[in-house]
């Protein structure tokens, strides 16, 4: 094994557009292309790194935690579950767009933190505050199913009685692969299936 600091062979295997890019950048900032791509690798690890640090700015340090832990166990579950289905990866797109990978990842993902939030024995009964119970009464359900009902709203483009998570639904729309212009066609249908009843905006 290579001593800290020195340099290592490593070998790779890249597409014509990619090693194209790669050539055109390196030529660009003056290096040869093996310096691009270590430079460029680097790089991806500094942004990695950054990750607790913008989860515990948006969402607190202990929950930022129980996020890194629940996406870990997600994406490690599903992504082994995806390639039991399709072991050769050429008929599935991704693990997600298959249910048996998606339930054996949120599987993982309540299994990892539930520890975590799952009262001991010995604990006494957890009891909603009374303004909780009266939320539920004026409401017809849960803080819970309000918030979750409202981001998924959000994100598939439904009129909501408030934009609390408007811009929440911009960033992560992308991320699901969901189109502005796609929502606005089938939003009725995709509301439909995830359970959300009302009018696509």
């Amino acid at each position: 094994m290579p001593k800290a600091g020195a340099k290592a062979s490593l070998g790779l295997k890249v597409t014509a557009t990619l090693k194209r890019r790669l050539e055109q950048e390196a030529e660009r900032n003056g290096r040869t292309q093996s310096q691009e791509a270590e430079a460029r690798l680097e790089r991806s690890f500094d942004r990695q790194d950054l990750l607790p640090e913008v989860l515990s700015a948006a969402y607190g340090r202990s929950a930022a935690g129980l996020l890194m832990m629940m996406g870990r166990a997600f994406s490690d579950a599903g992504t082994i579950a995806g390639r039991m289905v399709d072991p050769l990866g050429t008929t599935l797109k991704h693990w997600t767009h298959n249910s048996w990978a998606t339930s054996l990842a949120m599987d993982a993902l309540v299994k990892v933190v539930e520890p975590y939030v799952k009262p001991d024995e010995d604990d006494p009964p957890v009891e909603p505050p009374q303004v909780a119970i009266e939320f539920q009464k004026k409401h017809g359900q849960s803080i819970a199913d309000t918030i979750a009902d409202g981001i998924r709203k959000a994100v598939i483009g439904f009129a909501a009685e408030d934009d609390r998570y408007a811009d929440f639904a911009v960033s992560v729309r992308p991320l699901l692969g969901i189109d502005d212009a796609l929502v606005k066609i089938t939003g009725d249908s995709y509301a439909e299936k995830i359970g959300v009843k009302g009018k696509a905006k």
